[in-house]
């Protein structure tokens, strides 16, 4: 800067910043500062001075477009006659160093969610950089997956789809907190994630680049494939003939998927599919997914006779977050064109045991007839047959016949071997079979054989049987009538029946002056009508009487106010080599439904010792019966064991006589029926609901009402019960739990043994809220398991099969009874030296007067107890175990009572 003509005086030119702060000003190398003065004489006026301008490093965000990046430099002169001149003002461009940054910081370095709860996540933001002016940071969900709002002084500001931060110039380095909500859509996607921008404007901020944050949401949708069979079943025949050459069924998925969804049908080698385009898939997309998809089925005609026979369409899925999801199978009914007698032996072959276990097979026609069949069936000297009219006599035939109108129901064998004084170890027999009928097709047309396998009953020397131990001296006879004093607990043995039973202090209400007697009396065999072809006899046929004595007249009790304990004795009847499962005791009873026949006592039975134990709730007419029933499906499948034994208890049924369908899904009617079945509930007669889905009259109604009536079933959302929707594995879990808890079996978890149970399982974090205790009881109990070692699936449905398992489970489970007694500890030798524990009475002869006894059942590994117990013998002691009435003792004297720690 220099000036234009000599000045008289001093001059002073003064140069100022504008806005302030933001540069500084010297000259000849003096000290910067916000404004200047240059000093002209009449000496130096035409010497040029340099102004030098630096900007201050302030680390401020300012950028090109804020004020402070253009700056004024203003000049001012006086003296010399310079007062008031004119002096160009100078435009000075700051550029920014300081570059904006915004923060983000996730809790936890993740943001997380789960759609089946409640709570929220949170993440927080701030500047990096203070700004000059207000900064506005706009926070926006892009994909729906969650919803965001504001934390301010600990409490939201309202959910949305965006939120809005304001940073000023004295808060910038504040960090202000967004909280993470997810969104329970219906979609299934399994665990995906959701996408939140963010984007800046002012204060120098607009355009900065901001990081995005990932969440990770846990998915509540599982996805469900529903099957949809035209009347309830699917049925076609060979060739046309006899039925429809063609059926078809509908497929269609519960919930809208993340993409598409592939269905694919699998049908077995007897049978064909096609999706309408020649082809085994369907294809379901987020749009159409429920839309029914239809595959059509048709039988292949293969020349083979084989009767009414079974095929299955397997089903799997993928894509669309429905990969691995579980899908019925169904279950076709093929009626054959190709005459022929069919012959299916039970398990697949025939054994039987002289003077003992008998077997079965059934004979059935593969087609109509156009006349009367009769098939002969012959067996040799070795064997019997009894054809439904009674056991024959050996080697003498028996015959079955088939009409036009019942052709299609198969006719039961039983087997039985001739128990002759010959020693033939092992040996076969054979049944024969032959055909007449006025029916060219099947006159004397050919039908195979049955091997029979025969286990001999003698011996060169017959094994030593010892003599059963006598009876112990007491003043009651062995049967007739006793009287009980319902005041306190008293076991009575009926030696003659093998029968000892054990009546519980208030098993029956009385009043003064009442005296109540009991009488057991031996029943004879059931009517094998009676037994419906399903089971045979093992003995302990029972009738047991209760009485109640008033002033000289008798009244009948039958309901028993608590429950009674019968020990009944099968060691001479039960056959052997019967899995103990299938053995059970059962009551002659009036059904509510349907007419009287013989229902599944809560029984077990102990092949080791040969008692079977069981609980009554009345009075009545009992038998031990075996199961038999076996179907054609299950033979190498891996549950036959479950199903056989619950088929034989009357809790699940087959779908045809010889077809129990176990990959069929079960729904929430089926199950609900099943549960109140395993639970022995006494169905109620209406069918009236608080469901407006579940219709009166519909076949699961009444036992739909009387699970909400046992506090066992609720509605799937509302009034909604959802009757025929395929039952989820999270759903028989609260359904498992609430019987538990109902029969007073279920155990106290806290959130902490909840939370470990359900640790080992990758998809624990899909559980919703309202699942994960009742997952984690069942789970503790053994009565539910993993999917697989590391998965629950718990949106996941479940097959007929998986439901037999797990509601034997649940019947193995509900007979135990946890428990603590106090007593006198003794020994006995009765049966074997053992412990007992006498509780507030004494043993007398075939009694217990005034009290109870408990058999002792001890680990014999648990050699400290066994000490324990043997220094305490004579001496009043506590004792915590369970009372178990599958681990029957042989000693007879009292309740088997597994003993696990003594605490008093």
């Amino acid at each position: 800067m220099v000036l234009n003509l000599e000045p008289c005086a001093t001059v002073t030119i003064t140069v100022t910043a504008s806005p302030e702060n933001q540069v500084t000003l010297s000259s000849g190398g003096g000290v910067p500062s916000p404004s200047l003065a240059l000093t002209f004489t009449p000496q130096d006026w035409n010497v040029p001075q340099t102004v030098t301008v630096r900007a201050v490093d302030d680390g401020v965000v300012e950028g090109s477009s804020s004020p402070q990046a253009s700056v004024s430099l203003a000049h001012a002169a006086s003296g010399g006659g310079y007062d008031g001149a004119a002096v160009d003002a100078v435009s000075v461009a700051v550029t920014d160093n300081d570059l904006p940054q915004v923060v983000v910081a996730e809790s936890g370095n993740s943001t997380a969610v789960d759609e089946a709860s409640t709570a929220y996540d949170t993440y927080t933001i701030h500047l990096g950089r203070e700004p000059f002016d207000d900064v506005t940071v706009t926070v926006t969900v892009g994909d729906g997956q969650t919803l965001v709002e504001v934390e301010a002084g600990g409490a939201g500001t309202g959910v949305g789809s965006s939120a809005i931060l304001v940073f000023t110039p004295s808060d910038w380095d504040v960090a202000q907190t967004i909280r993470v909500h997810p969104v329970n859509d219906d979609v299934v996607e399994g665990q995906h994630t959701g996408l939140i921008s963010h984007a800046a404007t002012g204060g120098g901020y607009d355009g900065c680049a901001i990081d995005d944050v990932t969440v990770a949401v846990a998915d509540n949708d599982a996805g469900g494939v529903t099957i949809v069979e035209s009347e309830d079943r699917t049925q076609v025949a060979e060739g046309g003939a006899g039925g429809p050459a063609l059926d078809t069924y509908q497929v269609l998925l519960t919930m809208q998927p993340s993409g598409d969804v592939t269905i694919t049908a699998a049908p077995s080698a007897d049978l064909t599919v096609d999706n309408g385009s020649a082809g085994n898939t369907l294809v379901f997309t987020p749009v159409n997914w429920n839309l029914p998809q239809t595959i059509t089925v048709a039988a292949v005609d293969d020349g083979e006779a084989e009767g009414l026979h079974t095929g299955t369409v397997s089903h799997t899925a993928a894509g669309g977050g429905y990969t691995g999801a579980s899908v019925g199978t169904v279950t076709v009914f093929i009626t054959d064109n190709d005459p022929g007698v069919v012959v299916t032996e039970s398990g697949g072959a025939t054994a039987v045991r002289e003077g003992g276990l008998t077997d079965t097979y059934i004979i059935a026609l593969s087609t109509q007839p156009a006349g009367t069949v009769t098939v002969t069936v012959t067996p040799d000297g070795q064997l019997t047959v009894d054809c439904g009219t009674g056991p024959g006599s050996p080697g003498v035939a028996g015959q079955v016949t088939f009409t036009t109108s019942d052709w299609s129901d198969p006719r039961t064998i039983t087997v039985a071997a001739a128990d002759d004084l010959t020693v033939e170890g092992v040996h076969a027999g054979v049944v024969t079979h032959s055909a007449s009928s006025g029916d060219p097709d099947y006159d004397a047309i050919a039908a195979p054989p049955v091997n029979v396998t025969i286990t001999d009953n003698d011996s060169e020397a017959p094994p030593y049987e010892p003599p059963p131990p006598a009876p112990e001296p007491g003043p009651e006879p062995a049967t007739g009538v006793r009287v009980v004093d319902p005041a306190r607990d008293t076991t009575l043995r009926f030696a003659e029946l093998g029968l000892t039973i054990h009546f519980p202090a208030g098993f029956v209400a009385v009043e003064p002056g009442d005296e109540i007697r009991v009488s057991a009396r031996a029943a004879g065999p059931p009517d094998p009508v009676t037994l419906e072809g399903t089971h045979r006899t093992a003995g302990g046929n029972f009738e047991l009487t209760v009485v109640r004595y008033r002033a000289g007249t008798t009244t009948s009790v039958y309901e028993f106010a608590r429950t009674v304990t019968a020990v009944v004795d099968l060691r001479a009847t039960a056959p052997r080599g019967v899995v103990a499962d299938k053995i059970g005791l059962y009551v002659w009873e009036a059904g509510s439904l349907g007419p009287p026949s013989w229902v599944y006592v809560h029984s077990g039975y102990d092949s080791g010792s040969g008692r079977l134990i069981a609980r009554l709730a009345h009075a009545s007419r009992f038998a031990a019966l075996v199961a038999t029933r076996t179907f054609d499906d299950i033979q190498t499948h891996w549950a036959r064991q479950e199903i056989e034994v619950l088929t034989g208890r009357k809790v699940i049924q087959g779908v045809a006589p010889w077809a129990f369908a176990p990959g069929d899904l079960v729904t929430r009617a089926q199950f609900c029926a099943l549960l109140v079945r395993a639970l022995g509930l006494e169905v109620s007669t209406s069918g009236t609901t608080p469901f407006a889905d579940v219709p009166a009259t519909a076949w699961y109604a009444p036992e739909v009402r009387t699970a909400w009536e046992a506090g066992l079933a609720t509605g799937s959302t509302g009034a909604s019960f959802a009757p025929n929707r395929a039952i989820t594995r999270q759903e028989i879990a609260v359904f498992l739990s609430r019987a538990l808890e109902v029969t007073g079996f279920a155990v106290n978890l806290t959130s902490g043994d909840v939370a470990e149970l359900l640790a080992p399982f990758s998809d624990a974090g899909l559980v919703p809220g309202w699942a994960r205790g009742p997952f984690a009881q069942v789970l503790a109990q053994g009565i539910v398991r993993g999917r697989t070692s590391t998965t629950l699936a718990p949106g996941g449905t479940a097959t007929r099969a998986e439901a037999a398992v797990m509601l034997k489970r649940l019947m193995a489970r509900t007979m135990d009874v946890a428990a603590t007694a106090t007593g006198v500890l003794q020994v006995s030798d009765v049966g074997g030296r053992h412990f007992e524990l006498i509780v507030a009475g004494q043993v007398a002869g075939d009694r217990v007067l005034g009290g109870q006894v408990y058999t002792l059942l001890v680990d014999p590994g648990n050699t400290a107890l066994l000490a324990d117990l043997e220094a305490r013998v004579g001496a009043t002691v506590t004792l915590a175990g369970t009372v178990r009435p599958e681990a029957i003792t042989i000693y007879q004297r009292g309740v088997p009572f597994v003993v696990y720690a003594v605490i008093g």
